[in-house]
């Protein structure tokens, strides 16, 4: 129950710095679509696409490495942030004539080439905040992280409205991106230095190699998942305009917004997992099952709600404009149908099977690659969206067999099967109560969990340990015991 305090803990934390960073994001979202229309949207998703998978040339995994080599022995933190520092600035020097090369024989407009450039220097400057930040979730001390970066949306949203008020261009909006980067990589240092280690520049050349040797099978899983989820968008703007791009974007950008969820938990999972130190252990397999499970409901309640509701939610954010998103976003939200595959991937890295993880990847990008060479050129943004989620399906299954015959657990087909018909269960009640006249919010907020958490009492998706697991990592919520424990006499 230690685990799953510090895991509630963290993710929390977590939850609640990406929740006013989620606010504040959809704010800006919403003025900065109005203000560019489809067409500066597309641009602005082609130039962080393209410099989301250049920029892998500088992660390389070592983050996951020190990560997962800190939260099991933290004597080695000083070492490590040395050695990354180090390696990283090399890796730096390897990117910019690749990010420069790429630009000069591209076919892009002037304006999408400077966003580019701007964005490539923001990327690399948070890749070198992503050293403390990974130091910070080794010791289990996600707040630091949560804070500095609340602390950047705040800075680059107000200021970003600021210059959207005064009709600035949209490079300079875009380069006010790239200076708060720079105040989060100030920060985050600092408290690198206060709290942890003080980072230092010490050169060790055997060491380095040592590092990106372990280093490569995380950074290749982290070059597939990218890879895979941006490479839609580039193909896309080979063969499209940047307003067909825009409405693509349009879709992709909620999907990354709500996959914030299943990206805390695993943050805060994988410390955990990791401290088992790969031992087939009860504590592990009950970890992983509880995360597992409610992710999986989380997944399913929250992707059948965005098709549900995908048209309301374009015209609110976007505006009548980017109306054509709407049957992507419906196809994409398929993607939190999966998104327990987060835990999958955690769990699969803290038992040093990263290297399974990553040739089942290859397979899976290589997949979307066919699949996005075959629709894109006829249905265009539709097309690419199509081919985001067929892999994603694959994951499902393909990880979690993996996952549980480590564990020697039976596959869960029955809490597959169950989840489903709630998620089921919920659409039909919502859509009735859309129609009918209740106001969205409402929907949103009552009726549908409402009926979707009654639905999986009734099923026992909930048993009563997974009653007695949930309040224990929330024993000072008084309203919620009792809620739990209406649920768990219900369950027995």
């Amino acid at each position: 129950m230690t685990t799953a305090r510090v895991v509630s803990r963290n993710a929390a934390v977590l939850m609640v710095g990406q929740g006013v960073s989620l606010a504040m994001r959809v704010v800006y979202l919403a003025v900065l679509a109005r203000y560019v229309g489809p067409d500066g949207v597309g641009s602005i998703s082609t130039a962080t696409s393209l410099v989301a998978i250049l920029s892998l040339v500088i992660v390389f995994g070592l983050d996951t490495l020190l990560v997962r080599d800190v939260a099991a022995d933290r004597a080695r933190a000083q070492a490590y942030v040395s050695q990354v520092i180090a390696l990283r600035l090399g890796l730096t020097l390897l990117f910019v004539p690749l990010l420069l090369v790429t630009i000069a024989l591209s076919s892009y407009t002037r304006e999408t080439r400077a966003i580019i450039g701007i964005y490539a220097l923001a990327y690399v400057l948070d890749t070198f905040y992503s050293i403390a930040r990974s130091v910070f979730h080794a010791h289990q001390r996600m707040g630091y992280g949560a804070a500095v970066e609340v602390g950047r949306d705040l800075v680059n949203v107000l200021v970003s409205l600021i210059a959207v008020s005064l009709g600035w261009p949209l490079i300079v909006i875009v380069a006010i991106s790239a200076a708060a980067s720079l105040l989060k990589l100030v920060a985050g240092m600092a408290l690198l230095s206060w709290r942890f280690v003080r980072p230092t520049l010490r050169v060790d050349v055997r060491a380095s190699l040592r590092l990106l040797r372990s280093a490569m099978p995380f950074g290749a899983v982290l070059a597939l998942g990218v890879i895979g989820t941006q490479l839609n968008t580039v193909l896309l703007s080979w063969w499209a305009s940047s307003e067909t791009v825009g409405l693509f974007s349009a879709a992709a950008t909620p999907m990354g917004i709500l996959l914030i969820v299943p990206g805390v938990v695993m943050e805060s999972v994988f410390p955990a997992f990791s401290g088992y130190g790969g031992r087939r252990t009860a504590g592990l397999a009950r970890s992983y099952q509880v995360s597992y499970k409610a992710l999986l409901a989380s997944g399913f309640a929250m992707g059948v709600g965005v098709m549900v509701v995908a048209p309301q939610v374009v015209l609110i954010v976007y505006g009548a404009e980017f109306g054509g998103a709407v049957p992507a976003l419906r196809i994409m939200a398929v993607q939190l149908l999966t998104m327990v595959g987060y835990v999958n991937g955690a769990f699969l890295h803290a038992t040093n099977q990263q290297a399974l993880f990553a040739r089942i990847r290859v397979g899976l990008v290589a997949l979307n690659a066919v699949l996005c060479l075959a629709l894109i050129p006829r249905w265009g943004h539709v097309g690419a969206a199509t081919a985001t989620v067929v892999p994603g399906v694959l994951d499902l299954f393909l990880y979690t067999a993996l996952c549980h015959r480590y564990l020697e657990l039976e596959f869960p087909w029955g809490l597959l099967l169950k989840t489903a018909a709630g998620a089921t269960a919920m659409a039909a009640v919502a859509l009735l109560a859309l129609r009918v006249g209740v106001p969205l919010a409402a929907v949103i907020l009552l009726v549908a969990p409402l009926t979707y958490g009654a639905v999986l009492v009734a099923l026992r998706v909930l048993g009563r340990a997974d009653v007695e697991f949930l309040r224990s990592i929330a024993p000072l919520v008084g309203w919620r015991r009792r809620i739990l424990g209406r649920m768990g006499a219900h369950g027995r």
